[in-house]
């Protein structure tokens, strides 16, 4: 019999707003190849969303509703995917553990380490996947391996380099009034790459904060920060949302070891990335060129995300991030924040 799966929130996330020039597919699209899981329900509180999903061939005849309690009350679940906006991820997943119900859930899972808390002690977050596209490119997988394996030696640096100009006249307000916006919205993935390549998690966070004159932005929207793993692999992460960067990638990528090094430069963290050991060596020559561009990278990292959701619905092995892992990374970003107000080093707890 198949699974059945409930969508809470119905945003450009699972159900692209404009297709053809989105970078991904959506979720829904992935979940409808699988045969052993049926979407039967979705809910929103805005009814244009919930009409789009009506549009979607093979979910004419799904269930909507405004809300996710009423969904989840008239509705016999296995699992959700949680799309709402963060600040509503505690409640819904809160919502859905009470009824023992599986969660896919949007990163960030919850927006700070005392949500982390709560769902925590409900003693049921071992029910909770968490999405970190970061972690499913190809480059993620094939990086991590290389480094499994010791081919370059013990990582002793790693520094990263990310030039976004997120200053677009036709943004919405909002936007502009996020706090943190690159430590929100980029550093949850880049944090988490750090540590799924590396295998590894931070021990101390020292930042320097600002935002260039002509920004926008109501609070900082540029870092500098350095972070020490327990491994004691110094990490230089140089991050705005705020440059005039036309012409560069917007990130840049170098992994020191002691017998050579990994380079990558892209946009979104697609292909190819190079090894230098006394030649250069392409790493993901093996994989198949055309998929390389942008989109496909994020759909490949898609797939492999709901294709492991699907095997945990149904109580096999999965690679995904797990609640426990993934509140590392809001750990590290709220430590971050703490080092920026307290103009100070902070070390975390383990």
């Amino acid at each position: 019999m198949k699974k059945k799966i409930g969508l809470i929130g119905v945003g450009n996330r699972p159900l692209p707003n404009d297709l053809k020039n989105s970078n991904w597919h959506g979720w829904v699209k992935n979940l409808l190849h699988s045969k052993k899981i049926e979407i039967t329900c979705a809910c929103d509180p805005n009814p244009f969303q919930l009409r789009r999903i009506k549009n979607v061939k093979y979910l004419f005849k799904i269930n909507t509703y405004l809300s996710a309690r009423e969904m989840v009350k008239k509705n016999k679940l296995d699992a959700v995917v949680i799309c709402s906006p963060a600040k509503y991820h505690l409640n819904d997943i809160l919502l859905c553990l009470s009824k023992n119900i599986k969660i896919l859930v949007e990163k960030p899972c919850v927006v700070n380490m005392r949500e982390a808390k709560k769902v925590i002690e409900t003693k049921k977050s071992h029910l909770i996947n968490v999405v970190q596209n970061w972690r499913y490119k190809d480059n993620s997988l094939v990086i991590k391996n290389v480094i499994r394996k010791k081919k370059i030696g013990s990582i002793g640096q790693i520094f990263f380099r990310y030039l976004r100009n997120r200053e677009k006249l036709n943004y919405s307000k909002y936007i502009y009034e996020e706090k943190f916006p690159t430590l929100y919205a980029m550093g949850s993935h880049h944090i988490d790459l750090f540590r799924f390549i590396l295998n590894d998690n931070i021990k101390s966070v020292e930042t320097f904060s600002y935002k260039p004159k002509w920004s926008k932005y109501k609070y900082d929207s540029s870092q500098i920060i350095l972070l020490r793993t327990l491994k004691d692999t110094v990490i230089s992460y140089n991050t705005t949302f705020s440059s005039k960067n036309e012409n560069l990638p917007q990130e840049s990528l170098i992994i020191e070891g002691e017998s050579g090094y990994i380079y990558n430069e892209s946009d979104w963290f697609e292909p190819p990335v190079y090894m230098f050991k006394k030649k250069k060596i392409n790493l993901t020559k093996e994989k198949t060129k055309k998929l390389w561009d942008i989109k496909s990278q994020n759909n490949l990292a898609d797939m492999r995300i709901t294709n492991n959701f699907i095997k945990f619905i149904n109580n096999k092995k999965h690679d995904n991030a797990t609640f426990k892992d993934a509140i590392k990374t809001i750990a590290v970003i709220e430590a971050i924040v703490k080092s920026i107000k307290l103009k100070k080093r902070i070390t975390l707890n383990q």
